[in-house]
């Protein structure tokens, strides 16, 4: 099992793969806010009848490579990867409209998430405070992932994925760009779902992929991954209660759109969460000065016409993913 450590100038490169497996170069880096990379190697002996004059074993072992991880980057406008990021969690591909900035770029779900290379750089603090050590991991599928934001605080993603492989060595050379402009609790207008505006306290989308590692004669480790269940978009919102429209739309079963964008300047993130229900009972928890606060999970399904999720960037960038 391996542990790595970040530093100060820890960041991580994202490209997609033509080939499953074979790792390709970075097209877009992030910085890095935490890293949890697990790559165990077991083998298993063998006990049978080779054995050496001496009775003990020869060559004999079953060798199996687990790699698995998460990881959380800071979200931007632009100039953060972050529509990268959202490619590699749902799939799908970014259209972009807007004949100049800004432009307007779309993103809806895929068949299923791409295979990606991650390559981190996580800085070791030596004296000279160069990057010492890097990974570079292969045939990566994205299997979970949620996008939070709480008042006061930046909007965070984090993945988590099963890979291929996973090999240490020299940090990558990457150049960051410019964080200039992150997404902050404080730019979110509302939360509206069922043509109602609510404060909202705090966000959780959680993405589920079910996405499983598949295991193959000719390898020790994943030979890739498949989507094996049902995937999930589920929207947790938590605000101030001052009515009772959350626990009577769940006794209903109401079904209502739901979004949230967050803007600054010219620059907006949207997230739409469609044909979204409340499939469990509200959570109410009373404060200490007498406010009540109740959390609601509103579950997002296919109806057909609309994506059960989806993003919405504008920046001034042409291409989606040019930052």
């Amino acid at each position: 099992m391996a542990n790595v450590y970040l530093g100060r100038n820890a960041s991580v490169g994202i490209g997609f793969e033509s080939t499953e497996g074979t790792a390709v170069a970075s097209a877009r880096v992030a910085r890095l806010a935490s890293l949890n990379l697990t790559a165990v190697s077991t083998r298993t002996r063998i006990d049978d009848l080779s054995l050496g004059t001496t009775s003990y074993l020869q060559a004999r072992y079953l060798e199996q490579v687990e790699v698995s991880g998460s990881m959380e980057i800071l979200c931007y406008y632009e100039n953060g990867s972050l529509a990268s990021f959202l490619r590699a969690c749902i799939g799908g591909t970014w259209a972009t409209t807007g004949g100049s900035a800004p432009y307007t770029h779309t993103l809806s779900p895929g068949a299923e998430p791409p295979a990606i290379t991650l390559r981190t750089a996580r800085d070791t603090l030596a004296s000279s405070g160069a990057l010492q050590r890097g990974d570079v991991i292969a045939g990566a599928r994205v299997t979970s992932a949620t996008l939070a934001a709480s008042t006061p605080g930046i909007l965070r993603l984090t993945i988590n994925f099963v890979a291929m492989s996973s090999t240490p060595g020299a940090a990558p050379s990457h150049s960051l760009p410019v964080h200039d402009d992150p997404i902050l609790s404080h730019e979110a207008n509302r939360w509206r779902w069922n043509s109602v505006d609510y404060t909202a306290r705090s966000i959780s989308l959680d993405l589920e992929n079910a996405v499983e590692g598949l295991r193959g004669f000719g390898s020790s480790s994943i030979t890739g991954a498949a989507i094996t269940g049902v995937r999930n978009a589920r929207m947790t919102v938590t605000r101030y209660k001052t009515n009772d429209n959350w626990p009577d739309a769940q006794t209903a079963g109401t079904e209502a759109d739901g979004d949230i964008t967050f803007t600054s300047g010219t620059d907006q993130f949207r997230i739409n969460v469609n044909s979204a229900l409340i499939p469990d009972a509200v959570a109410i928890a009373a404060q200490s000065v007498g406010l009540n606060e109740e959390s609601a999970v509103f579950e997002a399904r296919d109806d057909g016409t609309d994506p059960p999720v989806q993003f919405i960037l504008v920046n001034d960038d042409a291409t989606a993913e040019a930052s």
